[in-house]
């Protein structure tokens, strides 16, 4: 019985329009992204092709997430066809088996949603062999580029999709119920991306995530250019745990479906019980219903002034005020059957939930914490529940118009003295009622937010006006949209799917923004709206944007940074570095002009809160840089060359000129800096370039040391450094052996990131480091610091210290640039 049931399903699917409907929609959202530029889902700017592994992945995990929102009725349909047209009670009277009837409905739908979901390869590929597209700009086809994505991620996905679905319309019976799981899902990615955004929980957004979207960026985060050209995802580390999480997740949906749907007329109710009243009619007692006394009979005296009560009735509905009192009553009736629906509810609980989450991390900046101003809350209501509104009136709106008709009452409806006019109207004004008391009530969550982080000035003006004023109208726009397209499209499915293709378009559509500058004179740091995002120098003023971390509250910083203190060091710094040293307009100019000034912010900072505070900022710019390198749209140069890029020019380069700092000493490169600087100060044409400062660290760089100016200014290096085992046995005399098992590679790329291993002889810190005695000591205690020669792949360090050691590895600080630094430092094993 079962593999009758599931051919048959298959074959129902796969001759089904609304099948190829979806096939149609994902293959040409593919079709175009790859053949046009007008079509933006998956990257692919500058370097990065558009054919690229990497890019091709990413669009996977995007059409895959995006599309189970219109493909939710393929999967519902499998399992609710039977309850739509009655037949369940006759079926379920047979002999079919209960794990035969729901073996076969699922794994047909899934054959249906595998084969509408290989539209996204098969498009990308139709779409990358176009005569029109410049094939200088693409890889050359090779297949497993296009079916690796969807094998290793579409698969797992599409998997998860069904089960989710068809478990919600099996245990539920409730199409509706289907429809909106999507949204849930897309919840769920939107929490896991909030999770995410502190780089500590890295691996709790990774499992979390359903479609693979946080695994795979954090897989492929410091990727090159060249990595995402020519590498395919790997299957391990975050996304291999993710996709053996997410497939335990889809047999876990299919067992529990299994085990407890039932051959039953009913479903367990999951609805609220409301009570409808009986209703009333003029001269007849009891109402409609419920009274079986004897009647009026036609032709009596009852009867006739019971005809005249009603002609007197039917006189009133004509007046303005009885119109009036319809419209009011319509109103009534779709604000309440709307609100009251237990979906609405839940649609609208759980996109709270995501605009207190939203609102929550709003005031976190490049992983510092600012103070919860009402703007940043208020951008986040409006941004935090903007999916929601348009999933609420997309759905809700197709209800509102189509429940006369679903229920078969429609006829009697159109037999009642109200006009069609007067229903729309009254259905749209409940609709926009329910908006806005749901607008309100996101209002008094973001002041709850506030509150709870300790944050009194509401300004509910703000509020106000970002709600009711920027986002509310375009809530009214699209609702009077919806109740067209439901009411011209004689199909809800239909309507629902051009609602959100509408929508979606609207993402592709390129944004018009105009930036405004303030300028204002004083003799102190200016703090100026967020209308522009900067920090700037001049003679005696620094202008210092809010919306850059001027509102950062310093002393909850989770991140242990000081961003206030640290972008103001950096606009002091612009004193020497750019007003003083002004430099030559060629390659490496915002070396001696950002480098330099990140390099000083960075002293000033450890000056300020002492050398156990800096791994976490040295961490940051090692981030910085490393996540810049793969968005390079035109080629990555040496920090001695840059042209400008703010991930060479302040990430890396501040965190270079501090490796040197570190190599070197202090003393020898205050030294090289004071000369540089007396030499080239205020100077007139030529101007310095970067040749001119190498010579001077250079000159005081020690022979065994002068490696690290070629490595860390002339080319791009990096290292792949780890610390595999840290062991520590106390000696008799009370002091520690600490054992290290170090390994050690380091590379060198051209700038398209292809990289060439070179041979290691390198001069590496090894640290060594007891309890942590500060909240922002991310270390510990240095108990050891020092500069060890490598050579081969592998070692084996010894050092000892004079008390127990509870950390211990290599460059613990990140001096150098290494793309796998998180497995620098280990806990010691004492024996």
């Amino acid at each position: 019985m079962l593999r009758q049931i599931l051919f048959f399903e298959i074959r129902y699917q796969l001759r089904r329009p609304a099948t190829w409907l979806y096939f149609a929609i994902l293959f040409l959202l593919a079709f175009g992204f790859l053949s046009s530029d007008a079509v933006e889902i998956g990257g692919g700017r500058g370097k990065v092709l558009k054919n690229a592994p990497w890019v091709l992945a990413n669009t996977t995990i995007i059409l895959t997430a995006i599309g189970q929102v219109i493909t939710s009725a393929l999967v519902g349909t499998s399992i609710l066809r039977d309850f739509q047209t009655r037949t369940h009670e006759l079926l379920f009277t047979t002999r079919i088996s209960r794990v035969g009837y729901l073996a076969g409905r699922f794994g047909g739908a899934f054959v249906a949603m595998l084969v509408v979901y290989l539209a996204i390869p098969l498009g990308a590929l139709v779409g990358s062999v176009m005569p029109w597209i410049d094939h200088d700009k693409m890889l050359p086809i090779h297949l497993a580029n296009y079916l690796h994505p969807f094998l290793l991620l579409g698969l797992t996905n599409v998997l998860f999709i069904s089960a989710a679905f068809f478990a919600a319309g099996a245990l539920t019976r409730n199409q509706f119920v289907v429809y909106t799981m999507g949204i849930f899902l897309l919840v769920a990615w939107s929490v896991t991306g909030q999770l995410t955004r502190d780089l500590r929980n890295d691996w709790i957004g990774a499992l979390l995530d359903p479609f693979g979207i946080q695994p795979f960026t954090l897989a492929t985060r410091y990727w090159t250019v060249a990595d995402k050209n020519t590498l395919l995802v790997p299957l391990s580390g975050f996304v291999l745990w993710n996709r053996l999480a997410w497939l335990a997740v889809s047999g876990g949906l299919v067992a529990l479906t299994l085990g407890a749907f039932r051959f039953r007329a009913q479903p367990a109710s999951l609805g609220l019980r409301w009570r409808h009243p009986k209703l009333a009619v003029a001269g007849v007692p009891g109402g409609l219903g419920g009274d079986d006394r004897p009647g009026i009979t036609i032709g009596s005296r009852a009867a006739h002034a019971a005809a005249e009560r009603l002609a007197t009735a039917w006189a009133g509905v004509s007046g303005a005020a009885s119109r009036g009192r319809q419209l009011l009553a319509v109103t009534r009736l779709a604000f309440a059957s709307m609100t009251r629906q237990v979906s609405f509810l839940a649609i609208a609980t759980v996109g709270a939930v995501n605009v207190i989450m939203s609102a929550w991390f709003a005031n976190r900046m490049d992983q510092v914490t600012v103070y919860p101003r009402t703007y940043l809350i208020a951008d986040a209501v409006v941004g935090g529940f903007g999916l929601f509104f348009v999933i609420l009136l997309t759905t809700f709106v197709g209800e509102l118009v189509w429940r006369e008709r679903q229920l078969g009452a429609d006829q009697i409806q159109d037999a009642l003295p109200v006009s069609p006019a007067l229903h729309l109207v009254g259905r749209a004004a409940g609709l926009v009622g329910a908006m806005a008391v749901l607008q309100a009530v996101l209002i008094l969550a973001g002041i709850a937010v506030q509150t709870v982080k300790g944050y009194h000035e509401y300004e509910l003006s703000v509020y106000l006006r970002t709600v009711f004023l920027i986002e509310f109208p375009f809530v009214l726009q699209y609702a009077l949209l919806a109740f067209v397209v439901h009411t011209v499209v004689n199909n809800k499915a239909v309507g629902h799917v051009l609602l959100l293709a509408w929508w979606v378009s609207l993402i592709t559509l390129d944004t018009l923004g105009f930036e405004h500058l303030l300028y204002q004179f004083g003799v102190r740091i200016l703090e100026f709206p967020r209308y522009a995002t900067f920090a700037q120098s001049f003679p005696n003023t620094i202008p210092f944007s809010e919306g850059i971390g001027f509102i950062t509250e310093a002393d909850k910083d989770d991140a242990g940074r000081d961003l206030p203190f640290m972008v103001t060091a950096h606009e002091v710094a612009h004193q020497w570095w750019g007003h003083q040293v002004m430099p030559a307009g060629v390659q490496g100019e915002t070396m001696l002009v950002e480098s330099m000034a990140e390099y000083s912010a960075l002293m000033t900072t450890e000056k300020e809160y002492g050398r156990h505070a800096m791994e976490k900022y040295l961490r940051a710019e090692l981030d910085w840089y490393l996540r810049g390198r793969g968005t390079e749209d035109k080629r990555e140069l040496p920090l001695a060359l840059v042209e400008g890029q703010g991930y060479i020019r302040y990430g890396k380069g501040g965190l270079t000129l501090y490796a040197l700092r570190d190599y070197i000493g202090e003393d020898a490169m205050n030294r090289a800096l004071s000369s540089y600087v007396r030499k080239v100060a205020f100077q007139e044409a030529p101007f310095t370039t970067t040749k001119d400062l190498l010579a001077e660290f250079r000159a005081v760089t020690p022979d065994s040391l002068q490696y690290l100016v070629k490595d860390l200014f002339e080319t791009i290096t990096l290292w792949d450094l780890k610390t595999d085992t840290a062991t520590a046995v106390r000696r008799a005399d009370g002091k520690w052996v600490v054992t290290l098992g170090v390994a050690a590679k380091k590379v060198r790329a051209d700038t398209a990131g292809a990289e060439r291993p070179i041979p290691m002889g390198d001069y590496v810190t090894v640290g060594v480091f007891g309890p942590k005695k500060a909240k922002d000591d991310a270390l510990g205690e240095p108990l050891y610091l020092g500069k060890h020669r490598i050579t081969a792949a592998t070692s084996r360090i010894e050092v000892v210290v004079d008390r127990p050691p509870e950390r211990a590895g290599i460059d613990p600080y990140h001096l150098l640039i290494d793309r796998n630094h998180k497995d620098n430092v280990r806990d010691v094993e004492r024996h």
